[in-house]
């Protein structure tokens, strides 16, 4: 289990590169930050101060909901038409055309490697480039301490940190998480066939020929297979204390509630009795 990191987080990170890179249409700018935010803060934007019992567990639900499918991703982001607003392309298209780009081990080290050129410069980094006489690179950047920058400074940090196990881990997850849009994305793009997933199984079918797909098998088991329902969830230690943090404070709520219910009864009750004890006096007076 990784620490941090997870197929829905690669996710996020691909929907603030899509951001970053303005490839948001202004119409789905607002809620792809509002969605973006609700999974990384302890806040929605849309709704009020005052929650109710029902918005929180449904904060939950979703939170759990993006862990296990993609689905969240496609209901937000197809409504919205692409920014280059060719006929028929939606956001969610160019969503799917980051994510099937990292089409390999190796493709999902570069795509971490390349999160940090998200980041606004540091006076050093701008420093060093005066010194080569190089000038600064132009377009929009992430604040560093932003709630963005910060997610991608902590993802970029927590995949460098990763064994090399856990990345493998992390990589096969991901391809997992990403196959339910396979059929979509095939049908958007005919030159991709079944074992795009894995460029490395493309570009080796030429020489392994029949012995590819035994090689697919053994190198992800059955977990592309349609009907393979594992039980396995790629959910973090993050993942989990956020939840476990959001019980505990569904405890305490309902702790604080108990003792208030107390309270008002004790008040009601005070109150009950020094009417009566007034209604005694009048009657003996």
């Amino acid at each position: 289990m990784s620490r941090y990191l997870t197929p829905a987080k690669i996710g996020l990170l691909a929907l603030v590169e899509l951001y970053a890179e303005q490839a948001v249409p202004n119409d789905a700018i607002i809620p792809i930050i509002n969605f973006i935010s609700s999974h990384l803060l302890d806040c929605d934007f849309t709704t009020t101060v005052s929650q109710t019992r029902a918005d929180r567990w449904k904060r939950a639900d979703n939170i759990i909901n993006l862990i296990v499918s993609i689905k969240d991703f496609e209901q937000i982001l197809s409504p919205f038409a692409a920014v280059d607003r060719l006929p028929g392309r939606r956001l969610w298209d160019r969503f799917l055309e980051t994510l099937w780009g990292v089409d390999s081990f190796h493709g999902l080290q570069e795509f971490f490697d390349r999160l940090p050129n998200l980041l606004a410069r540091t006076k050093e980094e701008l420093r060093l480039l005066a010194e080569a006489g190089e000038e600064p690179p132009e377009g929009t950047f992430l604040s560093r301490n932003s709630p963005f920058g910060v997610f991608v400074r902590r993802s970029s940090h927590e995949f460098a940190r990763l064994q090399f196990n856990h990345t493998t881990e992390l990589w096969k997850a991901f391809v997992k998480y990403r196959q339910p849009t396979a059929g979509h994305w095939r049908r958007r793009n005919p030159q991709h066939g079944r074992l795009s997933f894995d460029s490395v199984l493309v570009m080796g079918e030429h020489e392994w020929g029949n012995n590819t797909d035994e090689l697919a098998v053994v190198a992800y088991g059955n977990m592309l297979l349609q009907g393979n329902y594992d039980t396995t969830l790629p959910v973090s230690t993050d993942d989990i204390e956020g939840l476990l943090e959001f019980q505990i404070g569904q405890i305490q709520s309902e702790f604080d509630i108990f003792v208030l219910l107390i309270s008002i009864h004790e008040v009601v009750a005070n109150i009950l009795v020094r009417l009566w004890e007034s209604n005694t006096t009048g009657n003996q007076g």
